[in-house]
């Protein structure tokens, strides 16, 4: 006869949701831009903001063009 060595697991698997960076990424951009809307028009209102806040817009949207391209999309469409 042979002997199984086998162990049956019976507690319940978690199992973790992946984060979606896609929508994660869209929603900081979004945000960023909602805030500046008002504020910035120009790039030289972009070079008035605090060095902080540009790290920020870069680290979101990876230059400062693109935030401001984002941003004059943004514009038009509404």
């Amino acid at each position: 006869m042979i002997q199984s060595t086998q162990q049956t697991i019976v507690e319940p698997i978690e199992i973790a949701l992946p984060i979606n960076t896609a929508t994660t990424e869209i929603n900081e951009e979004s945000l960023l831009i909602d805030k500046y809307l008002t504020v910035i028009k120009t790039r030289q209102d972009l070079l008035k903001l605090s060095t902080e806040e540009r790290t920020e817009i870069k680290r979101v949207f990876n230059s400062e063009f693109r935030f401001l391209s984002c941003l004059q999309d943004k514009i038009k469409n509404n």
